[in-house]
């Protein structure tokens, strides 16, 4: 993928040679007023030029995320635009979304930038539109996107690797391109003069973009896209990487959340588990009631005590590093992107130890390793504890098996596992963009291919969806490993055919568990079953049941491996009550159900008689020729002081559904004396007009309530109304 040539070839040598002689002075030591003035010189050259070359703009056809479509004759005349051409399955793809969000907090629409995700996809299952939304929520991409299905646009740019940033002058000449990841500061300055220089002579148009965020019309759930799933020996608690939290829930076997580690905004701070943040967590691996994440876009390693309920930092400064050797200490290594874990023995130790850390580094292709004691290592080395370091992979981007660890290569590992088999410990990699499963022998670090891949180390297209033994076996993005220590088999997250496999290591025999290869969410028997981009698995410790991570259905799935059936873990909180709502609010282990600032609505009192049941209605009235969003779940919840005099007979929080009122019971406990205090019932809608323009509205209702004691004159059966009316 990360390519490093001047790569469009339909620019002329002269611009080519003058692209290459820039970047060269943006990434020397010349300050940042040279800098700027190399590039105004660049731009005077390019727009002397003779055979210069245009963008031609996007075809009519395609669809756009984020916005409405973008034509350079209307929203984008007099734009300086940056085109990023990405798939969103790539590691260096994901790498340049931090740059091009500092790029936009400094240049906005207003001051006549506009940058363009280009979606020009890899595999297949990328190409389709509700799969790359999905990904542009997984990202918290903010600007335009568009779906360049059949790689028109790729095409006419002559673009031939991801990422590529292509910067188009207001005019719509092609000014100069960054290829692959690591161009933040070059980027900036250019992008700063280029916008300077236009705007001194007049051609930059400042007007706004219009924007409809896709993350605006996403509904509120207990996960949010989780990556990856774990599981205690006790086999009673499941831990869940609920990634677009930036959290990790625990969870039991009824589905009711036990614990939160982390909150819901990001960030890397270590402490107890309301202070804790992490951002976007993948891995996990439990030993010995210590949990170790996988924080992957805070490229570092941590360490959850889940007896202390303490984390802390075992490696990773915070920061994306290149090193493809390491041997720092600790948080002294800079690491990247790590993608999953698993705690195993060192390469000279017991198979039974627990030992060292082994993770998938998406990042730099390898997979390295985190020491948990002094001890030996490969070739009669030894390091000391804390050491973090490369255990196989040379940091090339392939699919290449070799006897010599540091030959093999990688292609984007994203999921581990270890098993015992035959006499020896190995670790089993879900190597993503070769489509492949691979071993690592502990012992030495041979590497071997077990199913998916070619022959070819350098092709990374070798994808499909088949059945068989070996290469035969296809593949398509793989992401989840596991492994059933009493079948002696193999199960994997084939997460871009929506299926999860089982391979028999000594036969190299793969061949499809469940799912029927098209996304969707269906629960029933093994090729009834629909699942969505999963990203993760783990068996349970009676090797009876499969959890999976579907990401993109923001559940749980629960796989039996007996009865052939797929049901769903229903992940839900405990009750809510007041005081929750309060410890929550600074932990982030909660949010509410309307969004936030939605202002508070009085409501008359609601009488209650003592020893009797209230019935609240909450009527939903939405304008006329609109619907609800399909998709999108409109919800309520109460909410009750701890020591209010009335409670909830039945659920606190539920789903509005067209056509029907919401009915909360609301009883009084017996008591002699009258009483007061006040509930608040929450809400939000989310509604489409006839146009296809979808809103969200929420609403909280501030309730006064009034307990009294039985009276004949009162009307106990007459319902309390609370009527809420969308607006548009």
């Amino acid at each position: 993928h990360e390519c490093s040539a001047y790569r469009i070839s339909m620019i002329s040598g002269k611009q080519k040679i003058r692209g290459h002689t820039l970047n060269a002075r943006l990434s020397s030591d010349l300050d940042r007023r040279e800098k700027e003035s190399a590039v105004v010189s660049y731009i005077d050259q390019c727009r002397s030029d003779v055979d210069k070359v245009y963008f031609k703009g996007f075809p009519d056809a395609l669809e756009w995320f984020n916005s409405s479509s973008l034509s350079l004759d209307e929203q984008l005349k007099g734009k300086l635009l940056v085109l990023d051409f990405f798939t969103y399955c790539c590691i260096n793809c994901i790498h340049i979304l931090p740059d091009l969000h500092v790029l936009e907090q400094q240049y906005k629409d207003t001051d006549g930038l506009v940058v363009i995700g280009v979606h020009s996809a890899k595999f297949d299952n990328e190409k389709d539109s509700l799969n790359i939304l999905n990904a542009i929520l997984r990202y918290d991409i903010n600007h335009p996107v568009v779906n360049d299905f059949d790689a028109t646009v790729w095409h006419q740019m002559d673009v031939s690797c991801w990422p590529t940033l292509v910067i188009v002058a207001p005019d719509n000449q092609v000014l100069h391109q960054f290829v692959g990841e690591g161009h933040r500061d070059n980027l900036l300055t250019f992008v700063g003069a280029a916008v300077n220089y236009y705007d001194a002579t007049g051609s930059i148009d400042k007007s706004a973009i219009p924007l409809s965020l896709a993350k605006n019309h996403l509904p509120p759930s207990p996960l949010k896209f989780p990556g990856k799933v774990c599981v205690d020996d006790s086999g009673k608690a499941l831990y869940v990487s609920d990634t677009g939290h930036h959290r990790i829930v625990v969870v039991d076997q009824d589905g009711l959340i036990v614990d939160v580690i982390g909150g819901q905004d990001l960030g890397l701070q270590d402490g107890d588990y309301a202070v804790a943040r992490f951002h976007a967590p993948q891995g996990l691996c439990w030993s010995d009631d210590v949990l170790y994440v996988a924080d992957t876009e805070n490229h570092a390693i941590r360490k959850v005590d889940l007896k202390a309920k303490k984390v802390t930092t075992v490696a990773g400064t915070g920061h994306q590093g290149t090193d493809r050797e390491g041997g720092q200490v600790g948080v002294e290594q800079v690491i990247s992107s790590p993608w999953d874990v698993c705690v195993a023995s060192l390469p000279g130790s017991p198979d039974q130890c627990k030992d060292c850390l082994y993770i998938a580094m998406a990042g730099t292709h390898q997979i390295w390793s985190l020491l948990l004691k002094d001890g030996p290592w490969l070739k009669g080395s030894s390091y000391p504890l804390s050491t973090c370091l490369r255990f196989a992979g040379s940091g090339a981007e392939e699919n290449r098996n070799n006897s010599y660890p540091h030959k093999a290569a990688f292609a984007q590992p994203s999921g581990l596992t270890v098993a015992s088999r035959g006499g020896l410990c190995l670790l089993y990699v879900a190597d993503s963009e070769s489509s492949s499963i691979r071993s690592v022998s502990i012992r030495d670090g041979a590497t071997k291919g077990v199913v998916g891949g070619a022959a070819d180390p350098m092709n990374l297209f070798a994808f499909g969806d088949a059945d068989g033994k070996g290469l035969d076996a296809k593949l398509q993005h793989p992401l989840g490993v596991a492994w059933n220590s009493k079948g002696k088999q193999l199960y994997i997250c084939d997460s871009y055919n929506h299926k999860i496999k089982c391979v028999d290591p000594l036969t190299r025999k793969c061949v499809t568990l469940c799912g029927n290869g098209s996304p969707g969410e269906r629960v029933g028997s093994y090729d009834q079953a629909q699942l969505s981009e999963p990203g993760g698995l783990c068996v349970s410790p009676d090797c009876h049941t499969l959890y999976v991570a579907d990401t993109n259905n923001h559940s749980i799935k629960i796989v039996d491996l007996e009865s052939k059936a797929v049901s769903q873990l229903h992940i839900r909180d405990a009750p809510v009550t007041a005081s929750d709502m309060a410890k929550t609010s600074t932990a982030g282990n909660r949010k509410r159900v309307a969004p936030r600032g939605t202002p508070v609505t009085e409501q008359p009192p609601l009488s209650v008689e003592i020893g009797t049941v209230k019935n609240i209605e909450l009527h939903v009235h939405l304008p006329p020729g609109c619907h609800f969003t399909e998709g999108a779940t409109s919800r309520w919840q109460v909410v009750i002081p701890e020591d209010s005099p009335v409670n909830v007979l039945g659920e606190h929080k539920g789903s509005i559904l067209p056509s029907k009122n919401v009915h909360i019971a609301i009883s009084s406990a017996s008591s002699d004396e009258p009483s007061s205090s006040s509930i608040q019932v929450e809400a939000v809608v989310y509604y489409c007009e006839e146009t296809g323009v979808c809103r969200v509205q929420g609403a909280v209702f501030e309730v006064p309530v009034i307990v009294r004691i039985n009276s004949k004159t009162s009307s106990a059966t007459e319902d309390y109304i609370i009527t809420l009316k969308c607006k548009v």
